[in-house]
């Protein structure tokens, strides 16, 4: 019996008499990763992670430094913030293809080539609590590189470590979705899932949000990873912990040699977090299309004070604010998910939904103007 099939049961309690309840898990689920993630809804950030960090709640969150300065940055993050739940994103999520002999980025231009031991290591030594594999982008209908990574990360023999896959969307479509979660479930960490597009969302593409839930659901302690409200669908449907980005290009995965496209490089104004409307939207858009001719309507979270959705421009304190009002947001929803039970979730997150879905019909008669629902709340609804 492989240690991924192997079962953990609990005993009853004294002087029940009921038949004993086995609550099995597998070997993912029982790592030091997992325990530590179960749970939380992560922040993906880089230059403004010191003035996010203090903000975290650290029982139900944690920051996920990326970026070249990840390591360097991590360890006075930490002398400012003891209690924060900390890790390293490598920058192979971006910059590198996987390859079935090469799944990992590893440095060959020393003496020795490196070894993902000693790059797990080097996150642990800088102060990382959960270390993550350097995984680069998988193509769509290459399984081998998958295989390959869940193989080597198995054999490292860490019980920290959280497996990152980061993968073309068609991946989640019906087609492959099950030889993808078949893959996974053979890991004995848990498995940060990451879907990449460099030029839009990816859970727009039909069916995808369906795999995605699927993926969640069958995968014991997947991770949603590089994600937006789409973790919070996928926490609700079996992932134990979500990490949501500070920024758009933090939201999605991005193919290596592609970039992210902006239709206008030099728009430096913010994305807000729209609770009601459950979606992110760009400030300077929203006044273009939706306030041309109407106010827009005032947020009273603790950070904004009834500022606008629109107000905030492209100067550094702005985006600053901007990015306290969007974390303010997911916490609020985060602390809101977590009261509630795992069988009470879906529930919870349909309604929020259904309110979405109405919030966009009321604004739009406000407003004077059409303002379409997103792809993945028409999908997540459509799926029940």
């Amino acid at each position: 019996m492989s240690p991924s099939d192997q079962l953990s049961t609990l005993p009853s309690m004294p002087g029940a008499t009921a038949t004993p309840t086995k609550v099995t898990r597998t070997q993912a689920e029982r790592t030091k990763a997992a325990e530590l993630l179960a749970g939380r809804t992560l922040v993906l950030a880089s230059s403004d992670a010191p003035q996010l960090a203090p903000l975290l709640d650290t029982q139900l969150s944690g920051m996920i430094l990326t970026g070249s300065s990840a390591y360097e940055s991590l360890k006075p993050l930490q002398r400012q913030n003891p209690d924060l739940l900390a890790a390293i994103e490598p920058t192979s999520v971006t910059k590198y293809t996987a390859t079935a002999d090469s799944p990992f980025e590893l440095q060959t231009d020393g003496l020795f080539d490196q070894t993902l031991i000693e790059v797990l290591n080097s996150q642990s030594l800088a102060g990382a609590q959960i270390t993550v594999t350097p995984t680069g982008f998988i193509p769509a209908g290459d399984a081998d590189p998958i295989k390959e990574a869940v193989k080597q990360a198995n054999d490292s023999g860490r019980n920290d470590t959280v497996l990152l896959l980061p993968v073309h969307p068609r991946w989640l479509k019906a087609e492959n979705v099950d030889q993808l979660i078949a893959i996974a479930k053979r890991s004995l960490h848990p498995v940060g899932l990451v879907v990449c597009d460099s030029y839009k969302d990816p859970m727009n593409e039909k069916g995808v949000p369906a795999g995605y839930r699927k993926f969640f659901a069958s995968v014991p302690a997947a991770i949603a990873w590089r994600t937006d409200m789409a973790g919070f669908e996928a926490m609700t449907h079996g992932a134990i912990a979500a990490a949501i980005g500070e920024l758009p290009s933090m939201r999605r995965g991005i193919e290596p040699d592609r970039g992210s496209r902006s239709s206008d490089k030099t728009d430096k104004s913010p994305s807000v977090l729209l609770p009601g409307l459950l979606r992110y939207a760009r400030t300077s858009w929203m006044t273009k299309s939706w306030f041309a001719s109407t106010a827009a309507p005032a947020c009273t979270c603790k950070f904004c004070l009834g500022r606008t959705w629109d107000s905030f421009t492209g100067a550094a304190e702005d985006r600053l604010a901007a990015h306290l009002h969007n974390l303010e947001i997911v916490m609020t929803l985060a602390h809101d998910m977590n009261a509630l039970t795992s069988e009470s979730r879906p529930a919870w997150w349909r309604r929020l939904l259904t309110q979405a879905e109405a919030e966009h019909e009321l604004l739009s008669a406000r407003t004077s103007v059409k303002i379409e629902l997103p792809g993945p709340i028409k999908q997540w609804l459509s799926l029940g």
